[in-house]
């Protein structure tokens, strides 16, 4: 009779072990794990005994379960540490989440010293479906000096699907957005981390409508549909919110801060200055209203805006009367110019037509034709300019380029009669004169690149960009890539690079076109673009700017009073003319600046 029931015995426990083994092995999770309460233990190699209570828990997707890892018979320094590993991963998952395992687990503690317990608890993931997950706990202890690890026989996790609603969380991205007035953009309304959710009905409205506004005001989202597009369109500058919300939830917040972007051009022939709000989407320029210019005190030529973007210098040319600074405080809402008292300040020299402010340390330069340099420092709350000691120094005759190392320390002007002067500029403002390269090229425009250690400029006579590297110490020049050519075409004026230095544009006066060039990595090289390199323009094409975002890019034709505007690919930084791509302005526009 022993003997019978050993054998029922062993024979019971073959066929479990064979079920258990057949569950794990195959990857299958149906219900084929025989449901007992029987223990599972194992003895390590120094007689201590590690029992989890059960072989099987029950519960359902997204509750936690717990047992307990029970230890007996161990010596007192005795210490082992507990892990677990689902022995199928990825099984019987409703919907595609992050996690790639069925059942997250934890022990407290996770380390365990003689004969203790560890509070064992289980975590079916939420979206499991009913079904069987058998993990394994791995003991990691130390054998005669060596680290050993034990894996127990596993431990079946019986789980049944939820049907009850997980609501999960709405949210608005992103949660912050700039706009301008009568712009529109779109932000994303999200129900996340949801399981059984249909028709959930969300209200959607911006705090203040005068501000901005949003539609449409409601949408439904279910788990299985749980994105809604939202429209929200500037209507004043200032900030507000559009708020989600629905019943049981948190309410989810964007923040939306209408600003707008204004662009200025110098009519040099109208006396006027030319306003316009940009449409950051279209690239569309808007003349401003109720007035869409405003008069200077003469010919207006070159512009500067200060770096806190509120006041906008503009010089004045003609008799040594009217070669003046005009100063104006720039509205933030509208944009609208108002002169500031005084209205101007006077410049040494005649005809100044270039205009700069250095953004490290706010002092403004302009160079002249009659060969001066003239010094101001800005007040940093009015606004009105004040002549440094000395008020000027001496620069070449006939300047026309005049730019700024980025680092704030060199300064470099151009000649039509040729050459270059460079300067150094101290603390104080004033400008030193350190050296004078003589070329004989006549030269206009001028720039340097983002790194600070190659300045380009435009040879007038043989229509090329010529290059040079800076000296970080001293801000030498050296002339460099004599031997290739890069060419423009007839009169180069003007030459920009975008920030990354990937692209430069040059505008040329008499060919009513655009070079277009990328520019190469290591050496700043100009390479034009191909296949084609040349953008056309309108008549007399003069100053050329970018827009902040550098999507777009506009330029003063001053032969016919238009500008032309052209969208930059980012890819191949080809300029596509908008198809509102005349925009009138003045008679004779040269200088464009953005705020």
């Amino acid at each position: 009779m022993k003997y019978l029931q050993s054998i029922k015995w062993v024979i019971g426990i073959s066929l479990s072990l064979t079920v258990l083994l057949s569950a794990c092995g195959s990857g299958s999770t149906s219900n084929n794990i025989p449901v007992n309460n029987t223990s599972i233990s194992t003895t390590l190699p120094n007689g201590t005994i590690v029992t989890i209570p059960v072989n099987q828990l029950s519960t359902t997707a997204g509750i936690k379960t717990t047992t307990t890892i029970m230890v007996s018979n161990a010596p007192n320094d005795f210490k082992m540490n507990l892990s677990y590993n689902n022995v199928v991963t990825n099984q019987h998952n409703k919907s595609n989440t992050n996690e790639i395992t069925p059942i997250l687990a934890t022990f407290n503690p996770e380390s365990v010293t003689g004969s203790n317990t560890s509070v064992f608890s289980i975590m079916p993931r939420r979206d499991l479906t009913t079904g069987n997950y058998p993990i394994t706990v791995s003991i990691t202890y130390l054998n005669n000096g060596h680290e050993s690890t034990t894996t127990m026989d596993p431990l079946n996790i019986s789980v049944t699907t939820n049907t009850s609603p997980q609501l999960g969380t709405i949210n608005l991205t992103p949660e912050s957005i700039t706009v301008g007035t009568e712009e529109s953009k779109n932000i994303i309304l999200s129900l996340n981390n949801s399981i059984n959710v249909t028709n959930l009905n969300v209200t959607i409205n911006s705090t203040d409508s005068s501000i901005a506004s949003v539609t449409p005001n409601s949408c439904n989202l279910s788990t299985e549909s749980p994105n809604c597009k939202l429209s929200v369109t500037g209507v004043n500058v200032e900030s507000t919110s559009i708020v989600a919300s629905a019943a049981n939830y948190q309410s989810a917040t964007t923040m939306v801060n209408v600003k707008n972007v204004y662009a200025y051009v110098t009519n040099t022939n109208s006396n006027t200055i030319s306003m316009f709000r940009l449409n950051s989407t279209t690239g569309q320029l808007i003349p401003l209203s109720p007035e869409s210019s405003i008069p200077t005190l003469g010919s207006p030529f070159a512009l500067s805006i200060d770096p806190s973007g509120k006041h906008l210098y503009a010089t004045i040319t003609g008799d040594i009367e009217s070669n003046v600074v005009s100063m104006f405080n720039i509205d933030p809402k509208t944009g609208l110019l108002t002169p500031l008292a005084p209205q101007s300040i006077p410049y040494i020299g005649t005809f100044a037509l270039n205009m700069l402010i250095n953004p490290l340390s706010g002092f403004l330069y302009l160079n002249t034709m009659s060969g001066a340099l003239s010094m101001f420092s800005i007040e940093s709350v009015t606004g009105t300019l004040s002549p440094l000691t000395p008020p000027a120094v001496d620069s070449a005759g006939f300047s026309v380029g005049l730019t700024i190392s980025p680092n704030g320390k060199f300064m470099y002007n151009t000649s039509i009669f040729g050459g270059i002067i460079g300067y150094t500029l101290e603390s104080n403002g004033i400008a030193e004169g350190s050296f004078m390269l003589s070329l004989p090229q006549g030269l206009s425009g001028i720039a340097i690149n983002q790194s600070g250690n190659i300045l380009y400029t435009l040879d007038l006579q043989s229509y090329e960009v010529l290059m040079f590297t800076i000296d970080p110490e001293s801000g030498g020049l050296t002339q460099i890539n004599v031997q290739n050519k890069i060419s423009t075409q007839d009169t180069p004026l003007s030459i920009i690079l975008n920030k990354t230095n990937d692209f430069a544009y040059v505008t040329n006066l008499d060919s009513n076109s655009i070079s277009m060039y990328s520019l190469e990595k290591d050496s700043g090289i100009l390479i034009p673009l191909s296949p084609e390199s040349t953008v056309a323009t309108g008549n007399g094409p003069w100053d050329i700017s970018f827009d902040p975002s550098e999507k777009f890019a506009y330029v003063t034709n001053s032969y016919d009073g238009t500008l032309s505007a052209y969208m930059v690919d980012q890819i191949t930084g080809k300029l596509i003319p908008l198809t509102e791509s005349n925009i009138p302005t003045g008679v004779e526009p040269h200088a464009i600046v953005f705020n």
